[in-house]
């Protein structure tokens, strides 16, 4: 078995497919479905919580990776997107709304796609439903592809119109944490501390305190609540640059006034934090993670990692000043950017995923296919076999496939957050009749045919003499 539970390198076996480029690099490519990880922004993976929209609040400004929901997607205010946009509900742009990368929008009915005066898109619009473009000072450089008889109003796109609007699947959510294997702790932590991994119960602090954590590892904590300017996070890796920190919440978390700092190797991709609260214990009542910006002075809000809210509502951005985000933002609910947030994408490099290929298996004359028996612990784990020089009858993306040659199988298995690991199975092939010799050490065609005679002989089929029998 293969297990993989850490930061990912380039050349190993263990890959993590980075976040997709091809609509960044190129506006008008053909762009594949995305997993979880790609991923900047996700709202509305989890149906069962009310609301699964996203909001984007005036001045947001989203750098890299995707933009989705399962739901709807609106703006309000002037708005910055250099990231693919992927929803499944309808769009309605504000006024001065741009992007520079390709948007698909899954709604059928009505006017699928809204904008204001002065959208401006640099890449390729994909539509399933109507589109009303107020023509105003927009402009599309692109094309526009929506199916036969959808209506559009809007400028003339300068690549034309064309049907058969591309849509990508939504990926399947990212496995959620058992946390059943986190207790909280017994003790509070309250003002400034210097945390060792571990478990413990209320993490409060209540403004110009500092905590850090001091090395990588698993932190608990039953709740997150910061209150008052000028609180800080350190992240502290203490040089272990293969190491992650993990923060795992069981309530909520509410975050007014926040900063953050990277020491000893930290780095966004490895930090990771999950809220599996529903917002029941923070003040609005709705929110698991709620993040206010300062209210005073220069200083801008700031978190970094990926954030996952399996079970509840994300808010971000209530105060005059900014909030600086590094890593990703994923929610089972809506996700509602009140004003001024940067995002910049840092794809999640901590991948927990394994795979087991199984026992060796054996075609012969008589059992001419065998079911390979692939298998993995990974939550929602995708299965794919290749060989070099076997044959795959059927089920190659399935962990047991049916396969008819000798040969070695390769089993890929890829997490929902698009980490992947391979493992490896061998097939033998049983003749059934001993020839006498070593099929692949083929000398004169007089030493093949005569040793075959003896394999039949031994096997009680009768006597042969060399120069004198001749086998049929």
């Amino acid at each position: 078995m293969k297990f993989l539970n850490s930061k990912l390198t380039l050349f190993s076996l263990v890959t993590c497919t980075a976040f997709q480029l091809l609509g960044l690099s190129s506006a008008f490519a053909q762009t594949p479905a995305p997993l979880a990880r790609d991923f900047v922004i996700f709202a509305g993976w989890k149906n069962a919580v009310p609301g699964k929209d996203l909001n984007l609040g005036a001045n947001s400004d989203i750098k890299g990776g995707w933009v989705g929901t399962a739901g709807n997607l609106k703006t309000n205010g002037t708005t910055v997107l250099a990231s693919p946009l992927l929803v499944k509900g309808t769009v309605d742009f504000a006024p001065a709304t741009s992007s520079t990368a390709n948007m698909y929008v899954g709604a059928t009915s009505g006017s699928a796609f809204r904008t204001a005066k002065t959208f401006v898109l640099n890449g390729n619009l994909h539509v399933m439903g109507g589109v009303n473009i107020n023509r105003n000072g927009s402009s599309i450089t692109g094309k526009v592809f929506q199916p036969t008889g959808a209506t559009y109003n809007g400028p003339t796109p300068t690549q034309g119109f064309g049907t058969n609007p591309q849509m990508p699947a939504i990926p399947p959510a990212p496995p959620i944490t058992d946390f059943s294997r986190y207790p909280i702790g017994a003790n509070d932590v309250v003002g400034s501390s210097d945390l060792m991994p571990g478990a413990y119960n209320h993490l409060n602090l209540t403004g110009g305190q500092v905590v850090t954590l001091s090395g990588t590892g698993v932190y608990v904590f039953r709740k997150m609540n910061f209150t008052g300017n000028d609180n800080t996070v350190i992240f502290d890796f203490k040089g272990n640059t293969n190491g992650f920190i993990k923060i795992l919440v069981h309530q909520d978390a509410e975050l007014d006034k926040i900063r953050v700092e990277l020491r000893n190797g930290a780095t966004p991709g490895r930090i990771y934090t999950e809220v599996q609260g529903n917002g029941s214990t923070n003040s609005d009542g709705v929110s698991a993670w709620r993040h206010i910006n300062n209210t005073s002075g220069t200083k801008n809000g700031q978190w970094v990692g990926t954030i996952y809210v399996p079970n509840g509502n994300i808010i971000l951005g209530f105060g005059p000043q900014n909030s600086d985000y590094q890593g990703a933002l994923w929610a089972g609910g809506a996700i509602d950017f009140q004003s001024s947030i940067k995002f910049i994408h840092v794809p999640l490099e901590i991948c927990e995923v394994d795979a087991e290929a199984g026992p060796t298996k054996e075609v012969s004359c008589s059992t001419k296919t065998v079911q390979l028996q692939g298998s993995s612990t990974t939550a929602g784990a995708q299965y794919s076999w290749t060989t070099a020089d076997g044959i795959i009858d059927k089920d190659a993306n399935t962990a047991t496939p049916t396969v008819s040659k000798k040969g070695t199988y390769t089993l890929t298995v890829t997490s929902p957050v698009g980490c992947q690991i391979t493992d490896q199975v061998v097939v033998t092939y049983n003749p059934c009749i001993d020839p006498g010799y070593d099929p692949d050490d083929f000398k004169t065609q007089d030493e093949v045919l005569w040793s075959e005679a003896k394999g039949v002989a031994k096997n009680g089929i009768g006597s042969f003499v060399g120069d004198q029998d001749l086998l049929i």
